[in-house]
């Protein structure tokens, strides 16, 4: 919850500095912008409030989990909807706030390879041969609250654009990767990270934190045309708390009256039961970086008296979560480490603007 509150603390600062963003730069500045109509260039006027919907179309990329055998599970191509809601000062100073969410699954198919299925007559692990597949699951969600800065052409090159953004980003994720267990016949041994159970296991982890951000964005535009062609670049950096936890998928085989999962022996040089230990939900501190770029092109007119403007683009946004969670034992005696998060999010994205 700190990061939560670091992020209200900078929202009441925002807030606070609303009197200064109204305030006029040195020398003129018109409260109006020019945009192509049918009857000639006509005089919208720029202040006011404004909403924004937009629509991207991405193929989000769960990376390095596990990093010996999935490489990288790719999620399905997914509609991740963007809202924002703002004022607009005369000045060209604006204050407003968007919400964001990104929900995904999917799967990718390996050889076949021996996993453990039950327990023998003589205690023997059974395995038999079946296709494996891992899967992962991702759901996040992105709150911002930003000052964005007038944007004034330059004055050797009066077709650029520049404009700069800072505020707070928060952040809600989760996720969970699901793979079958895996056993080699030749040595007895469980090859992945715990060898605690059978049948399928999972990772879930979670993220929620908050920090600072900065954009910039340089474009060539024509006023005359309402016609912009932009690229961004977007780096944050949100501190908070993750969570990480092993565990089976189902339930496992009863020996004794109690829960027993796969395991192996170096003295009797034989496999051995061992008690089932789902590892317990672990919390750390994490540090998340987040950098996102953009580019493409949007076109702004004039329709009853209000300013509407169309953006298209492709994106690129890339996180990586730090921190680290170890627990667990199993075989080798030592912690089992969760290896860290890393999101590829890439695709095309449109989004409607229109000034009230």
């Amino acid at each position: 919850m700190r990061p939560f509150l670091y992020c209200f603390v900078l929202a009441l600062a925002a807030v606070s500095a609303t009197p200064l963003l109204a305030q006029p730069d040195p020398g003129p500045v018109e409260p109006t912008v020019p945009v192509p109509s049918a009857t000639g260039p006509t005089e919208v006027l720029l202040g006011g409030w404004f909403a924004a919907v937009e629509t991207a179309i991405v193929q989000p990329r769960i990376e390095q989990y596990p990093s010996e055998l999935l490489a990288g599970v790719p999620l399905a191509i997914t509609v991740s909807p963007e809202f924002t809601g703002g004022y607009r000062f005369a000045s060209g100073r604006a204050i407003h706030f968007d919400y964001r969410v990104l929900s995904s699954s999917g799967s990718k198919d390996y050889a076949p390879r021996a996993q453990p299925i039950g327990i023998g007559r003589n205690d023997e692990v059974l395995t038999t041969f079946r296709p494996y597949t891992g899967y992962a699951d991702l759901d996040m969600h992105t709150f911002d609250l930003d000052i964005t800065f007038r944007d004034p052409s330059w004055d050797l090159l009066p077709l650029v654009r520049s404009r700069w953004e800072i505020g707070a980003r928060a952040v809600l994720l989760s996720s969970e990767v699901r793979e079958p267990r895996v056993h080699d016949d030749r040595f007895g041994l469980m090859l992945t990270q715990a060898s605690e159970w059978f049948g399928d296991e999972k990772l879930t982890s979670s993220f929620q934190g908050g920090g600072p951000h900065f954009d910039y964005k340089l474009a060539l535009a024509s006023d005359s045309l309402g016609l912009e062609v932009f690229a961004l670049s977007d780096i944050a950096v949100l501190f908070g708390t993750g969570t990480a936890r092993y565990s089976p998928v189902g339930r496992q085989p009863v020996r004794g009256g109690r829960e027993v999962g796969p395991g192996w022996s170096i003295e009797s040089g034989s496999a051995v039961l061992l008690d089932a230990r789902p590892i317990t939900e672990r919390s750390f501190s994490s540090t998340a970086w987040n950098w996102k770029g953009d580019v493409g092109a949007s076109l702004t007119r004039p329709w009853r008296g209000r300013l509407v403007r169309f953006t298209a683009g492709y994106r690129m946004d890339f996180w990586t979560f730090s921190g680290k969670s170890s627990g667990g034992s199993g075989f080798f005696g030592g912690s089992i480490k969760v290896p860290d998060l890393d999101l590829d999010i890439k695709g095309a994205f449109l989004r409607f603007e229109m000034h009230f």
